[in-house]
């Protein structure tokens, strides 16, 4: 009796850890998106970075780090890719579909020289347009 009653007791409790263990949650198709997405584009030689200032392409050496949770807005990190400006963050910067990825628009006029970054992130490359 004693070990009929010690089995049922394991067996409710692994039973009990079994089902709380499994995940209900879906995996989330945007989450898929999103992590392709990001990352460090022009660094390493991963993701491809394409630099224009003023219509010119140019070679830059920097790279742009870009993360963002839902495709909705975004954070961009640039580094070495501003004039006069060795590293700049943005964040939560708006994004807007394409039919490769997506675009964004920043208008910074916090520095000397006032800039507007434009550009579009698809699937392993950035290009970045860069007007003064």
């Amino acid at each position: 009796m004693k070990f009929k009653c010690l089995t049922i007791i394991l067996l409710s409790c692994l039973i009990s850890m079994a089902i709380s263990g499994c995940s209900k949650d879906e995996p989330n198709p945007e989450d898929y998106t999103t992590s392709v997405l990001s990352g460090e584009y022009g660094k390493d030689g991963l993701w491809k970075l394409k630099v224009y200032e003023n219509d010119q392409e140019i070679n830059k050496t920097g790279y742009v780090s870009f993360s963002s949770k839902n495709l909705k807005n975004g954070d961009f990190i640039f580094v070495n890719i501003i004039p006069e400006c060795n590293r700049k963050e943005f964040h939560d910067i708006p994004l807007s579909s394409t039919g490769n990825g997506v675009s964004f628009k920043i208008e910074d006029n916090e520095d000397k020289t006032p800039v507007e970054i434009t550009g579009e992130i698809s699937l392993g490359e950035m290009v970045v347009k860069l007007k003064y």
